[in-house]
């Protein structure tokens, strides 16, 4: 059970920089559209979406590492 929680753990700290680096591109994009910033914040925010439900956990055996891959 302990394994389990470890795991999961890995899988949300690992989502969690993900989400922490698609929010530093955000940044960037609003300050190069400054004109535009809604438009820019919706289109990032839909390219994030898309790019978290495209994450798949790869098969690992039990006691093994979470690895996260995209498509």
């Amino acid at each position: 059970m302990k394994k389990l929680y470890m795991l999961l753990i890995k899988l949300v700290e690992r989502i969690s920089k993900m989400i922490n680096k698609e929010l530093k591109n955000l940044k960037v994009i609003q300050y190069l559209n400054k004109g535009s910033t809604q438009y820019s914040l919706f289109s990032t925010l839909k390219l994030i979406s898309f790019r978290l439900t495209n994450v798949e956990i790869a098969n690992s055996e039990p006691g093994q590492d979470v690895h996260l891959k995209t498509n």
